[in-house]
């Protein structure tokens, strides 16, 4: 009988829930828009809906592993103690609650471990030991791995990059931080950045799909025609995006770096700056020896990461 994982990666837009065959072929997938699990038992009830629903298409005999990749800060006991776009779920326990409503086993985690795993089994870091995967989508998170192992600290909580400071007097993010790597490089930043030219320029006409979940692609799209404003809201991403790998090259002393999530299908558009800015930013004897490149697998990571766990737990 052939084995199966459950892989579930929740984003700011939507949770997918995937089945993979161990060859990494996808059964099936699910999708449930974000706005529906603000409340973290509607989390927790999804999930039992999703998994009660393949285990009815497959065997439960057949469940090999069955992996959670959520944002925010997850503790070692799996308490989510903060998520920024899930204000709800602060001090949730959401490994107690899903063990009274799953009966099968499950591992959790934070959601950008879980892709720098998939980015190490099946990306561009499968030749990488140690690197940084840096997830930007609706937030900003990211994975460490070194020695080909999650770092998670002694707490469990490493990894959260996006709450670095990089701009003093910089908008409130998230949290209500001014200036964080987040707030200046995610699409929720791109987000507030245009509603606040907006308020400036109500003329600008952008009104209509501001607050689309297509934004990044139409953004994107827009820059490479040629619009200047555009092509300065990505500039921005990726010289503060620089600014941030290169803190976390004088801190780690890691050179390899990788840039998913779904803000990464626009790295033409902002590459350019971030390798520029990054050049200014780095001891220069350091500098020839940084790579930074866009995931292989983009917002794919987390899914695989979920089958790339339970593939190395089941390695003798």
């Amino acid at each position: 009988m052939e084995e199966i994982v459950f892989s579930v990666d929740l984003g700011g837009s939507s949770l997918r829930f995937a089945v993979f065959d161990l060859k990494g072929q996808c059964l099936d997938l699910k999708q449930v828009p974000s706005h529906l699990l603000q409340d973290p038992l509607d989390l927790v009830r999804h999930l039992q809906d999703l998994a009660y629903l393949f285990l009815k298409k497959f065997s439960k005999n057949q469940l090999l592993a069955f992996n959670l990749g959520v944002p925010g800060l997850v503790d070692l006991e799996g308490q989510v103690l903060a998520s920024p776009h899930f204000p709800q779920w602060q001090n949730f326990p959401l490994r107690q609650q899903l063990e009274k409503a799953l009966a099968i086993p499950f591992e959790l985690d934070n959601d950008a471990n879980q892709a720098a795993l998939g980015e190490a089994f099946f990306g561009l870091a499968k030749e990488w030991k140690d690197f940084v995967l840096i997830q930007i989508g609706t937030g900003l998170g990211a994975g460490i791995v070194l020695d080909q192992k999650i770092y998670r600290g002694p707490q469990g909580l490493a990894g959260e990059v996006g709450h670095m400071t990089i701009e003093k007097s910089g908008a409130p993010g998230a949290l209500g931080i001014r200036g964080t790597l987040e707030s200046l490089c995610s699409l929720s930043g791109l987000r507030d950045q245009i509603h606040e030219m907006l308020r400036a320029n109500p003329r600008l006409g952008w009104e209509a799909w501001v607050d689309s979940p297509q934004l990044p692609e139409i953004l994107a799209q827009r820059a490479r025609e040629g619009c200047e404003i555009s092509q300065n809201l990505w500039k921005n991403l990726g010289s503060s995006l620089a600014c941030g790998i290169a803190n976390l090259v004088h801190s780690l002393g890691l050179f390899y770096f990788a840039i998913g999530g779904g803000l990464s299908g626009a790295w033409d558009c902002f590459e350019a700056p971030l390798q520029e800015e990054l050049q200014e930013r780095l001891y220069p004897c350091l500098s020839p020896k940084v790579q930074v490149e866009k995931s292989a697998l983009g917002d794919q990571a987390g899914l695989l990461g979920g089958l790339a766990k339970a593939l190395a737990s089941s390695q003798p």
